[in-house]
């Protein structure tokens, strides 16, 4: 599968768990609006009218799969049809929090994902510290959290 690596790469996880293809996704300024056109453009088979754009289409369709690529297009197509509209600010904070939770799923460890999260760059557009922080204790505090470290095998030792 296709992961977003940080804020500037995408890397190709091949089925031994090895990294397969690791590309930058991003020049200095792409904003995540540009980020959001290339995969709409690249799903669509369009070509971008700047070199910035064509770019960066190139490095998202260097690491897309064929299946990738469909699914994709089915969503671009189904949020087209509705006539909806792409919220790209609340997609990044999701695309943040869901990162974060995963991080403290595999760490198990709050005090290092607060750090971590304190120690990130800041957009406009992102939740504050201190909100993405509020998250991570209702996620690390929820029957979910539990439950997902159980299905991955991994438990709450109790110290006493």
């Amino acid at each position: 599968p296709v992961r977003w690596a940080g804020r500037r790469r995408w890397r190709r996880i091949g089925p031994d768990g090895s990294v397969t293809a690791d590309r930058p996704a991003t020049t200095p300024g792409t904003s995540r609006t540009g980020l959001l056109a290339a995969a709409v453009r690249v799903s669509r088979q369009e070509g971008a009218k700047d070199s910035a754009g064509a770019a960066l289409d190139a490095s998202l369709s260097e690491v897309l799969m064929p299946h990738e690529r469909a699914g994709l297009r089915n969503i671009v197509m189904q949020v087209t049809m509705e006539g909806a509209l792409l919220d790209v600010k609340r997609w990044s904070q999701a695309a943040d929090l869901s990162s974060m939770r995963a991080g403290l799923l595999l760490s198990g460890d709050v005090g290092m994902a607060k750090k971590s999260i304190l120690g990130e760059p800041q957009s406009p557009s992102d939740l504050t510290p201190r909100e993405k922080i509020a998250e991570l204790y209702r996620f690390a505090t929820s029957e979910l959290y539990f439950d997902l470290r159980g299905a991955i095998g991994v438990t709450v030792q109790d110290s006493g």
